[in-house]
């Protein structure tokens, strides 16, 4: 049975460590890096025990309501009397059932925020990789720029002493090379705090983290919105929690009607053999109940309208994310088509025109700025993308998506 269809691929963990072990032998796969690290989180152990303290609740909830009553009675005068009672109440409404239902739909409420925890907590994990990965290429980028500025400077101080270009322009090339050496400085403090933020993840130090994957995840496109999203834990935790509430009414219902007691007694009384039946039934005249029903039906109609909120909130997120993917995917893309190359080439020409006296330094530093600047972009872009992506993935609720034929 297709529940949806997702047209344009979609990024599954499996996918990402296919890429990453394509492009970096050295670094752990990603999909058993996120694996190990969620299952020893604390978010992950808390939400485990959790959910087992939910089954041990809905195992508890489905044992008998009442217990049978042994009753001894014992008394010495002229004669002996000795009297054993046995009574036993009877849930004539089926109240233990409506307890029972309660106790798996809180498991069904449970299992969804264990899902749902394991979902925010991966995808967290992924948004700082993403941003370890961006600040390691800007690191990058900025040591190459500095490495370039500091070439152009001793390229410079050698033209200035055979009277090619003037002492100003040489200390405009060396404010160059010391505001890229700042930058340098600045990236790489972002970098360590990049990995810092990644270290909340793990208890232990690790050196080798993975990389993202060189190429960004198709568009996606959603046949069916609607099927997706109802089975976005979030929003299936609000169902569970409805059928919770519901089933907490047919209990409040049920409460208003009286479990009659059935006991029998039998022994001797002052000498005598006595038998007898005893019947009592509770009397809801001064309180009927019904207080509570009335508060359980308020507390249905509050769990519906939170999974209305919750399934209207996620439609408008889809769609904004996948707005936000589309726009950030085609920059980057429409940059790997030719971009690279275009400041790859341009970079070089301006040098050799610098060299050969046809641009000016003041040119060829404004020039090469915007160069350095561009390449900057498409950094900050792609990781934007990433970050959009992610935000797809969370408001879709899921990270690996069956696609069918």
């Amino acid at each position: 049975m297709k529940l949806f269809r997702i047209i344009g691929g979609v990024l599954l963990l499996s996918g990402i460590a296919a890429s990453v072990n394509a492009n970096n032998t050295e670094n752990p796969p990603i999909e058993r890096f996120v694996q190990d690290l969620l299952a020893s989180h604390p978010q992950m152990i808390s939400a485990k025990a959790k959910l087992d303290a939910a089954k041990a609740d809905a195992m508890a909830k489905e044992q008998p309501l009442y217990n049978p009553e042994l009753e001894v009675e014992l008394g010495r005068t002229t004669e002996n009397t000795g009297i054993v009672g046995l009574s036993q109440t009877f849930d004539w409404s089926d109240k233990a059932g409506a307890l029972a239902t309660i106790g798996q739909k809180t498991l069904l409420t449970a299992s969804a925020e264990l899902k749902e925890a394991e979902l925010l907590l991966q995808l967290d994990l992924l948004r700082s990789l993403a941003a370890f990965s961006y600040e390691k290429k800007r690191s990058k980028l900025a040591s190459e720029s500095k490495l370039l500025m500091e070439r152009f400077y001793e390229i410079a101080i050698e033209r200035q002493k055979v009277g090619e270009i003037a002492q100003v322009e040489v200390d405009l090339i060396e404010l160059a090379r010391l505001t890229a050496s700042m930058r340098t400085n600045e990236s790489k403090a972002s970098l360590s705090s990049s990995e810092q933020a990644l270290e909340y993840f793990t208890s232990m130090p690790i050196t080798n983290w993975p990389d993202m994957p060189s190429t960004l995840p198709a568009i996606p496109v959603v046949e069916d919105v609607n099927q997706l999203l109802l089975q976005h834990p979030s929003v299936k935790k609000h169902e569970a929690a409805i059928q919770a509430r519901e089933s907490e009414l047919i209990l409040s219902q049920r409460n208003q009607k009286a479990d009659p007691t059935v006991g029998l007694r039998a022994g001797t009384n002052d000498g005598d053999n006595y038998v007898g039946l005893d019947f009592s039934i509770p009397l809801y005249v001064r309180n009927s109940y019904s207080s509570e029903t009335q508060a359980s039906r308020r507390r249905v109609v509050e769990a519906e309208s939170a999974f209305d909120d919750a399934l209207r909130q996620s439609k408008y997120t889809l769609n904004s994310a996948v707005i936000q993917y589309r726009a950030n995917y085609n920059s980057w893309l429409d940059w790997q088509k030719s971009g690279a190359m275009t400041i790859d080439r341009r970079t070089f020409n301006l040098e050799a025109m610098w060299k050969a006296g046809e641009l000016g330094t003041m040119e060829y530093l404004i020039q090469l700025r915007e160069s350095l600047n561009a390449r900057s972009m498409v950094l900050q872009t792609e990781y934007q993308a990433w970050l959009s992506w992610f935000n797809w993935l969370a408001s879709s609720g899921v990270v690996s998506i069956p696609v069918s034929n």
